[in-house]
């Protein structure tokens, strides 16, 4: 059972930082069809809002549960603006650009911005934070903060699950479709494109927030580029595309996989190692065969059905059954 516990709290983690991360690339891709291949941007400005706007206030509310989680909260709702501010910003110079082309632009401004950050130009990068915000759980402050962010992602994913079947979900469908159309009912294609990116970046930097606070310290990694930009393509493509269940059933296999292979990976006979190499490796194999055998992912994306058009059809059934 000790063996467990730690295998779960790996699993928990990392469900939460990338079901955060992968929901909100799939708003963008999914539902708005931007290609965003610089995600890790979205992610790593998260930080800032950890370290150093509310670095000074850690040391104050430790060992402080009611203070603490009122940090947390601003903490999470500062790092969403940041990264909602960070995204709208980035698109507006290319945001009337092709997919290809946007998605260089994405890719070549994410790389900016993760290089500045690992050059300490904004903030001083891996030093650990001047307080542990879960410090009042004791010993149990490991379990409590893998809690803490699986809850604060379930609870996002909730919300923007329901926003994407409200009217704004729908017409951002209708954009990745056809731009022209929803231009000629009087949408402005353009605005809706930097909301979009705006919302899918704001979600990605409270994982970057939240992981700040779960190792103590702010740190953009070398491997950036593959956690959160690929690693979140991949779940994306592998639980379906335009579909946040498909995120969230895609997330909970990566991340089951990833952790067993980590921690069961070297008792085996694998050809290669469980590190970098062996995700890249990993990586590669897997998108190959998505693309190759279920490009339309694990959950197929499915038409959206208002209460109108539920009526109307139920009303064509009845008509049908009485002619018979």
């Amino acid at each position: 059972m000790s063996s467990i516990v730690p295998l779960l709290e790996y699993i928990g983690v990392w469900f939460g930082l990338y079901l955060l991360v992968s929901s909100g690339l799939n708003i963008e891709v999914g539902y708005a069809g931007i290609p965003n291949f610089g995600k890790a941007m979205s992610y790593a400005v998260g930080m800032l809002a950890v370290y150093p706007l509310w670095n000074w206030a850690l040391k104050y509310v430790q060992g402080n549960a009611l203070a603490s989680i009122g940090l947390l909260i601003a903490i999470v709702i500062t790092s969403f603006i940041i990264g909602f501010a960070v995204g709208a910003v980035s698109i507006i110079p290319a945001v009337r650009l092709k997919e290809d082309y946007l998605a260089m632009y994405l890719l070549g401004i994410a790389e900016i911005t993760i290089y500045l950050l690992y050059l300490k130009v904004f903030t001083p990068l891996g030093q650990p934070l001047s307080g542990d915000i879960f410090a009042w759980a004791g010993p149990y402050e490991d379990k409590v903060s893998v809690l803490c962010i699986v809850i604060i992602a379930i609870v996002v994913f909730y919300i923007l699950n329901r926003l994407c079947n409200t009217p704004f979900g729908r017409v951002l469908r209708a954009m990745r479709e056809n731009e022209l159309v929803v231009q000629t009912l009087g949408r402005n294609v353009t605005i809706l494109r930097i909301i979009a990116m705006g919302i899918g970046s704001g979600v990605a930097a409270i994982a970057g927030a939240l992981n700040a606070l779960y190792l103590q310290a702010a740190a953009v990694g070398v491997m950036a580029r593959l956690y959160w930009t690929f690693i979140p393509w991949l779940i994306i493509l592998l639980g379906g595309v335009g579909g946040l269940i498909g995120t969230l059933v895609g997330t909970l296999i990566y991340v089951i996989i990833r952790a067993l292979i980590r921690t069961y990976g070297p008792l085996t006979a694998l050809p290669f190692p469980p590190n970098y190499l062996f995700l890249w490796v990993m990586f590669g194999v897997v998108i190959i065969i998505i693309l190759l055998f279920r490009p339309e992912g694990l959950i197929p994306e499915k038409p959206i059905f208002t209460k109108p058009m539920k009526k109307l059809k139920e009303l064509m059934k009845n008509r049908k059954n009485k002619e018979k």
